[in-house]
């Protein structure tokens, strides 16, 4: 979540992690499912 706290694209976030950009936005999106939010503002809210 702190990727996506610092507002990177997907495509930075998974050449840094060296994973592909779908499985990385699904980790996100679990993340996501699993704080109950409906996007990743909220998300970010909640988590923090």
């Amino acid at each position: 979540m702190n990727r996506v706290a610092r507002g990177q694209a997907w495509a930075t976030k998974s050449s840094r992690l060296n994973l592909s950009r779908a499985t990385v936005r699904n980790h996100a999106d679990r993340i996501r499912q699993k704080v109950g939010a409906h996007s990743r503002i909220e998300a970010l809210v909640r988590a923090g």
